[in-house]
C-alpha cells in the first residue's frame, strides 16, 4: 500500500466510526473514486497493472 492511501484509509476508518457516515460518502466528500478505494485495498488483485505503483512489465526489467 502506498503512503498516501494508508493515510486516506485511515481518515475514511476515522469518519466512518466518529461521524457515521457510509465510506461512499466519504470518498465523495474527499473527491476519491469509490472504484480506485477498493482497486487500491487489496493492491495484489488488481487486474489492470498500471494503477499498482510497484508492477513492472517484463518488458521494462533491465
Amino acid at each position: 500500500m502506498t503512503d498516501i492511501f494508508k493515510e486516506i484509509r485511515s481518515a475514511v476508518i476515522s469518519a466512518e466510526s466518529t461521524a457515521s457516515f457510509t465510506v461512499t460518502r466519504i470518498l465523495r466528500i474527499l473527491g476519491i473514486a469509490r472504484a480506485w478505494y477498493y482497486r487500491h485495498l487489496d493492491p495484489d488483485n488488481i487486474q489492470d497493472r498500471r494503477f499498482n505503483p510497484y508492477a513492472v512489465r517484463d518488458d521494462e526489467r533491465i
